[in-house]
């Protein structure tokens, strides 16, 4: 079997096309436009100081209320070292950790202490809680004291987030940040915050931008820059790539280190040299390093060298640079996540949290569900990638399987690989973004294979759906950008609401929990908040019992169809230029969101 060479491009356009540096020079336009979505609006849903005065009038009374908020985040983190301890009943714990919002009775009045617990979030955090986790696991590290340990309570690896260290010192030592160890400075200072988030951010953006280019030059020394090109447009135009990217977590950082050492490996073929081992090992380390779904990369290693010797055991488990590689990947593991094994109790636990956590979520990590499996599968062309794709996707998949070109059939054994792992065991949408250059690259084949036919009619048809797929996926990367643009859904209610409704005045709140994703920041000391129950089972209630105003989501709950009535409202667009668009998986203040005052 022949390694993939490939010399008739898919386009034949006239002679000017044909020279590479007309090509590059497309590629370069489409780079830099590219870079200019990519890292538009970093810093969306991030602390500013516009947030922070919609819940205190000054940061002079927020810095009155700092000591009993700083107290509260202290029993937070007292509590989290509770459900870690094995010595401690786990269920107990965890309920009186997380379900603190159950205490409230139906109909009754939030306590101020819940109240303030949760305004630190709105403070210092951002919606989506994992970035939360990736900056409070940062803060745990100080390498002059020699400590390396984020926490077994941190949700990625070791190796991003001591790149994201280094990324914040780098900062800090070119004067763009602080790296104030007090609190109360980042309470004080949002815009810091700010910063910090932007700059964890831009490590997915600029993670993101690398595989591109990488996948642009890879493929086009394999082939030629035709096929490369088109590759990176459907690498570069996936809109899942433009949430992920977009967030302070290791899944994008991940991507490029798996890729990166795909091609070391990849090398290893032509040049099997002990450098190209090593590298590919240390490589896909790294990304396993980054983020412990990751560690199913590892199979990249065995699968290059299998198909290499082809497909034969034998020759690929007696090459001893091969074990030399899979040695590099594991150590690599192991030295960046060293405190999961100093702490493995520790550990468990968090996992039995995460478990617990993800019972209403279809992810739920480590169970085989095959209908979520299924609606997985689904939202993966609905909401990861364009649907268009999809028979490029397929083609290039059965065409991979039974081709002679021994890169092609690699990439999609690594892809459906991979693909399957997430679909059985995580189910998480941000995983799947490590496949999204495989993806590429095997619709980039089907292309190949379907333009090798000669009816001009037929080939006339692909070169039109080529450019209509790209097109859509480009429209639906740059309507999933536009979440990011301030000011949000959340922030027009904030502002709506402190103006028009009255202090002292009563709110409902959604089963009593005051989150990011799900109420405004407002002014919540001026009023008086009503936890509002999902459920009305053995409930009884009157008209008098109800609050005067509710903030919601969603009017679909029975008590706000018959009492209440809109009195202002923000809803989330769901189609652009026309074009209807999935948006389910999107964190963004773009919500639909009601305000609704009593009849």
């Amino acid at each position: 079997m022949e390694p993939y060479n490939i010399n008739k491009s898919i386009f034949r356009l006239d002679k000017f096309m044909t020279k590479n540096i007309l090509i590059k020079i497309c590629f370069s336009c489409a780079f830099f436009l590219s870079t200019a979505v990519y890292f538009s609006n970093l810093g969306h849903g991030t602390p500013s100081l516009q947030k922070h005065l919609l819940i205190f009038r000054s940061l002079k009374e927020l810095k009155l209320w700092i000591p009993k908020i700083t107290e509260l985040r202290n029993q937070y983190y007292k509590g989290m070292e509770d459900l870690l301890n094995p010595n401690k009943p786990f269920k107990e714990t965890y309920d009186k950790l997380f379900l603190s919002h159950t205490t409230v009775l139906p109909f009754s009045e939030l306590p101020q202490a819940l109240i303030l617990d949760r305004i630190r979030g709105y403070l210092i955090g951002v919606m989506n809680s994992d970035e939360q986790n990736t900056m409070k696991a940062i803060g745990q590290l100080n390498p002059l004291k020699l400590q390396f340990n984020p926490g077994v309570n941190s949700f990625y690896g070791g190796f991003y987030y001591y790149s994201c260290g280094g990324i914040l010192i780098f900062a800090k030592f070119m004067g763009y940040i602080s790296l104030k160890s007090n609190i109360d400075f980042y309470f004080l200072n949002p815009e810091e915050t700010r910063r910090m988030y932007i700059l964890i951010r831009s490590i997915g953006v600029i993670s993101t931008l690398l595989t591109g280019c990488l996948l642009f030059f890879w493929m086009g020394s394999l082939s030629n820059y035709k096929n490369g090109f088109l590759s990176f447009l459907f690498f570069i135009f996936t809109p899942g790539l433009i949430t992920y990217s977009h967030f302070a977590k290791a899944h994008t950082y991940g991507m490029f280190l798996m890729f990166l050492g795909f091609y070391f490996s990849w090398k290893t073929i032509d040049a099997p040299s002990k450098k190209n081992y090593l590298l590919s090992g240390l490589f896909l380390g790294c990304s396993a390093g980054s983020i412990i779904t990751n560690l199913a990369v590892g199979a990249i290693l065995f699968l290059v060298e299998f198909g290499k010797n082809n497909w034969k055991f034998k020759p690929t488990f007696l090459n001893k640079k091969f074990w030399m590689s899979c040695i590099i990947f594991l150590g690599v593991y192991f030295i960046t996540n060293y405190y999961i094994f100093t702490d493995f109790s520790g550990f468990q636990r968090f996992l039995l949290a995460i478990k617990e956590y993800l019972q209403g979520y279809d992810e739920s990590y480590g169970e085989f569900r095959f209908s979520q499996s299924m609606q997985f599968l689904k939202d993966m062309f609905t909401s990861q990638i364009h649907w268009s794709i999809f028979p490029f996707l397929m083609t290039g998949c059965i065409a991979s399987a039974i081709s002679d070109k021994l890169f092609f059939k690699i990439c999609f054994y690594i892809f459906g690989f991979l693909l399957l792992m997430n679909m059985l065991f995580t189910r998480h949408p941000g995983v799947n973004m490590r496949i999204m250059p495989l993806v590429a690259i095997l619709s980039t084949f089907g292309c190949t294979s379907l333009l090798k036919y000669n009816f001009k009619l037929f080939r006339g048809f692909i070169f039109i759906y080529i450019f209509f797929s790209i097109s859509l996926s480009f429209i639906k990367s740059y309507f999933y950008s536009t979440f990011n643009q301030e000011p949000d859904h959340f922030y027009l209610a904030g502002q709506w609401t402190n103006s028009q409704i009255p202090k002292g005045e009563s709110i409902g709140v959604m089963e009593g929990i005051l989150s990011q994703v799900l109420f405004p920041p407002i002014y919540f000391l001026d009023y008086k908040l009503i936890s509002i129950p999902v459920s009305l089972k053995q409930l009884s209630f009157t008209k008098e019992n109800l609050p005067n105003y509710v903030i919601s989501r969603s009017i679909d709950h029975p008590i706000l169809q018959k009492y209440y009535e809109i009195a202002q409202s923000w809803v989330q667009p769901n189609k652009f230029l026309g074009i209807p668009f999935e948006t389910k998986g999107i964190f963004s203040g773009h919500v639909d969101l009601f305000i609704l005052k009593k009849k």
